[in-house]
């Protein structure tokens, strides 16, 4: 079985430090068969070009699955359209308290190679929803398809709902539902 799971930490200095423990957290949970990798957001253009490099080569994954906190949310949408163009099946996009650059750009759409998708919100804190970097305005992944289950996390804030067991245990669910599947 081949896997290509990779996880995505969010903005610079401390938060990404703290971003990227917490991606490792759940990457501790999940079984060992899912080799999956932290990367800090700025890294997604070598991710996604070592998936579809090892795509030419080897043929498709068994299992893509893609995961951000933070900022490291936009790089999961922007490598999950880079691989629809290379013609590859996205079976998970999670997102953990999703947050926009300040240019109040609108919220990215999930592209429609993506089997499912689920976001975690915090129900207060800072980024509660995207309204420090995104001026207020509604931050979701795709509100536009029914197979987006949005959670919000009671847990105080940004880093605290990344790493509240009820996120991570959903993450981790699903990826072992997914895995399951290959079986």
């Amino acid at each position: 079985m081949r896997t290509e799971i990779h996880l995505f930490g969010g903005l610079g200095g401390y938060m990404t430090i703290k971003g990227i423990r917490t991606m490792e957290m759940i990457i501790d949970k999940l079984p060992y068969e899912a080799d999956a990798q932290s990367h800090l957001h700025g890294s997604w253009e070598k991710v996604k070009e070592g998936i579809v490099a090892r795509f030419m080569r080897w043929g498709a994954p068994d299992l893509v699955i893609l995961g951000g906190h933070s900022w490291g949310c936009k790089r999961t949408v922007e490598i999950a359209n880079y691989l629809k163009s290379a013609g590859l099946v996205v079976d998970y996009v999670f997102g953990i308290d999703p947050t926009l650059l300040p240019t109040g750009l609108p919220a990215m759409v999930m592209p429609s190679n993506v089997r499912h998708v689920d976001e975690f919100h915090a129900t207060s804190g800072v980024v509660q929803r995207g309204r420090r970097f995104n001026h207020g305005g509604k931050y979701v992944f795709r509100d536009d398809w029914a197979g987006t289950r949005t959670l919000m996390i009671v847990a105080g804030g940004h880093i605290p709902c990344a790493k509240n067991p009820n996120t991570q245990n959903r993450i981790k669910n699903r990826i072992e539902d997914l895995l399951g599947e290959l079986d």
